[in-house]
Order: C-alpha cells, then structure tokens, then sequence
C-alpha cells in the first residue's frame, strides 16, 4: 500500500520554552530581521495567520509541523539552511527552500501545499 503524502514543515526555531520567547520577542520589536520566513508566512506576531488556521484545519493530517531541532532528532536528512518543506512519501524530498520562501506570500504557500497535498 502507497504511504500517503505528507508535508513536513521545518522552521528555523528550536523547540525550547527559551528559544520560543526569544522568537516571539523578535518578531514583535524587529519583525525584518527575523530569521524564519516560514514563521513570518503562517504567523503573525501573536499567533497563526487566519487563512493558514483554517488551511490547517482542513489538512492537519498531511501537515507535519517541526522545529529544526525536532526534525533533526527524527530525521537523518541533510538540509543546508532553514526553514524548509519537505515531501515525504516514500522518500523525502525537499520541496521548498528557504530561498523560495522568501519570495512568497502566505496565500502563494497555501496554494502549493494545496497541489502537493492532492
């Protein structure tokens, strides 16, 4: 049987109740700067963006959501720089690079993670 697709999300923030308020401190005094376009695209500086709540509802059971150092506890995969999407159905893939998601909105994300899903 065909493992169903899922969709790993990789952010460049690690896990820890320190590492989350510093993040969280960041994006409020000095959003420009911070270092995880990913965060920026699906939240907003006190919580999830409306249109990526209601993405993730609809599919929470293909979205994988990771800090880098979740992912790197789980995954033997060699990413060069975060964050990251990552395909995985029988192999992992990278889908999207922090290159990439730069250059997008959270709109743009939604719809390609749509097509991927499908």
């Amino acid at each position: 049987m065909k493992e169903q697709t899922k969709i790993l999300l990789v952010y460049n923030a690690k896990s820890d109740l320190f590492n989350k308020l510093g993040d969280f401190t960041h994006k409020i005094i000095s959003p420009s700067t911070y270092q995880c376009d990913l965060c920026s695209l699906t939240h907003g500086s006190i919580g999830p963006r409306k249109n990526w709540s209601e993405f993730l509802d609809k599919y929470n059971k293909n979205i994988i959501v990771y800090y880098e150092d979740q992912f790197r506890k789980e995954y033997d995969f060699p990413v060069s720089s975060l964050p990251v999407i990552i395909k995985k159905d029988e192999n992992l893939s990278i889908l999207m690079n922090s290159t990439e998601l730069k250059k997008m909105d959270t709109d743009e994300l939604i719809q390609r993670l749509k097509y991927e899903i499908h």
